[in-house]
């Protein structure tokens, strides 16, 4: 009798790779393991491919970021905008805090360079509509738009948690300073501790900014 040929199973298909599938491929390295450890040899590594393959769909690392950061723009919609244009601020920045939440990958590519893609530059979009709809020309709209920008992104920024920097920390050391030397800073450090990166204190500046434009907008 001729000898039974063992049972094969079937090798599973690999999904084709596609600009969607690197693009979140790169996206979740990123917020795992931080932006620099994103190099083209490691996500091809995390999708079985080649390095050259992803060559093939993205010109350079660049490239793949703005694609890095426009996916992830693109996971929710923006506000409705409702209510005074202080308040439609507060919901555009809200939505800005909560992208940075879900992703802080996207928070140190933005350090980096700019969110020039479709869906990403909704965001400004917005901003420029709202701010304009308050009272201000194009050309100081823009600067008031960028400086809500810079301050919003800077802050997720520096609030990003850092190897012995957190606040108890800082609160201990801000307290065991000299007397004589640092008197301001040793009385302030629970306080100085407790603004580092919280909601209160990220508040509190906006309102200061929005007070800022607000008196701009009322000056004769």
């Amino acid at each position: 009798m001729p000898a039974k040929r063992a049972a094969t199973r079937p090798i599973p298909k690999r999904s084709p790779l596609s600009r969607e599938r690197i693009t979140k491929a790169a996206l979740d390295i990123a917020d795992r393991e931080g932006v620099d450890q994103l190099s083209m040899r490691r996500l091809a590594e995390s999708l079985g491919a080649g390095t050259m393959t992803l060559y093939g769909h993205f010109a350079n690392k660049g490239e793949l970021l703005d694609a890095v950061l426009d996916l992830a723009a693109s996971e929710k919609k923006l506000p409705g905008f409702e209510g005074t244009w202080r308040e439609q601020i507060h919901q555009l920045v809200g939505h800005a805090r909560d992208l940075h939440r879900r992703h802080p990958g996207v928070v140190d590519i933005w350090s980096r360079q700019p969110a020039l893609g479709r869906r990403g530059l909704r965001w400004p979009e917005a901003g420029m509509r709202i701010l304009e709809g308050a009272g201000f020309a194009t050309e100081e709209a823009a600067l008031a738009f960028r400086l809500i920008a810079n301050y919003t992104w800077g802050f997720a920024l520096f609030s990003a948690p850092r190897s012995g920097a957190g606040r108890e920390s800082t609160q201990s050391r801000l307290a065991a300073l000299p007397e004589d030397r640092f008197p301001h800073l040793r009385n302030a450090a629970e306080s100085f501790a407790a603004a580092m990166g919280s909601e209160e204190s990220f508040v509190y500046g906006l309102e200061r900014i929005l007070d800022g434009f607000q008196a701009k907008l009322e000056s004769p």
